[in-house]
């Protein structure tokens, strides 16, 4: 395959990371734009743990017209071992986009989604205490699910990058200036990251990954847990699109919202032991001297 058929047949922009640093969000932010095209289902997994399906599988998921710029949303691709090299030995030219937030918030926020889905029983600092034994074991279960200071240490995972992407084809995003503070200018800067004009009609109050809470502990553990009927789902349903729709239409009907305010996530955190407070500040200052984000408010 050619350099340029490589680069007609896959999307040229990609949104890896961070995760819990609402890219879920940007993406219902950006699927309004009818000049972009996203997969048919959101975080199709394949330069990360969907590889083995091949690319006409990966093709698939779009629309077959290329009058559109090809985006996909999926932030296992930043922490995946794999997934940039994949990426390139497809599109060499691609963009990426990464939205980094606070590390401590950002692994709170995973913790929750990992106690949502019923895998984590600790309290948070009881999660981060155990996290080294955990992921010492090398499952992916272990790595997906545990990994909240892991994931937060963003130098690792941007330097590797850097080291296959050149910096002019990387756009990093303050998770506070795109949600928070300057969500039009910062949609500016992506807009003209991708070289596309920003016509600022876009619905922001969409929002999404709300920290949730299970209404019913056996359709969570249906969804989420390995077992006879989920195995007997995936015989029946061979389809993995078809799969994702039914997993988030249950999800969300057994799903309610958790209420946290932004006093008592302070109080959490003014709370977690001096190890962490340091481990933040110490990725907070790393970060911002390899990405030039002033991320100062970041600091504990």
């Amino acid at each position: 395959m050619s350099t340029k058929n490589k680069i007609n047949s896959f999307p040229l922009i990609y949104f890896i990371g961070a995760q819990k640093a609402g890219t879920t969000t940007l993406y219902r932010w950006l699927r309004q734009d009818s000049r972009l095209q996203f997969p048919n289902i959101k975080e199709t997994h394949f330069f990360s743990t969907n590889y083995h399906y091949g690319k006409k599988w990966y093709l698939n998921r779009f629309n077959k017209n290329n009058n559109y710029i090809r985006c996909e949303v999926d932030p296992s691709y930043i922490f995946h071992s794999k997934a940039i090299s994949r990426i390139l030995s497809l599109s060499p030219c691609s963009k990426f986009i990464i939205i980094l937030r606070k590390p401590i918030e950002r692994s709170y926020s995973h913790y929750l989604m990992s106690k949502y889905r019923g895998y984590e029983k600790l309290s948070f600092v009881d999660a981060l205490i155990n996290e080294k034994k955990r992921l010492s074991i090398g499952d992916i279960f272990s790595l997906n699910n545990y990994s909240y200071l892991k994931r937060s240490e963003y130098p690792n995972q941007i330097n590797k990058l850097l080291s296959m992407v050149d910096k002019s084809n990387i756009l990093f995003l303050n998770f506070n200036d795109l949600f928070i503070k300057n969500r039009a200018s910062s949609l500016e800067k992506i807009y003209k990251f991708i070289n596309l004009e920003y016509k600022n009609d876009l619905n922001l109050d969409i929002k999404a990954n709300k920290a949730k809470s299970y209404k019913n502990n056996f359709i969570r553990d249906l969804i989420y847990s390995d077992n006879f009927i989920r195995g007997l789902f995936k015989y029946i349903i061979p389809s993995y699109s078809l799969r994702y729709k039914i997993k988030f239409f249950l999800e969300k009907l057994n799903s309610s919202k958790i209420i946290h305010d932004e006093v008592s996530l302070d109080k959490l955190i003014d709370s977690i032991p001096k190890e962490y407070v340091e481990w933040n500040n110490e990725q907070v200052y790393k970060t911002q001297k390899i990405t030039n984000l002033q991320l100062n408010e970041w600091i504990i």
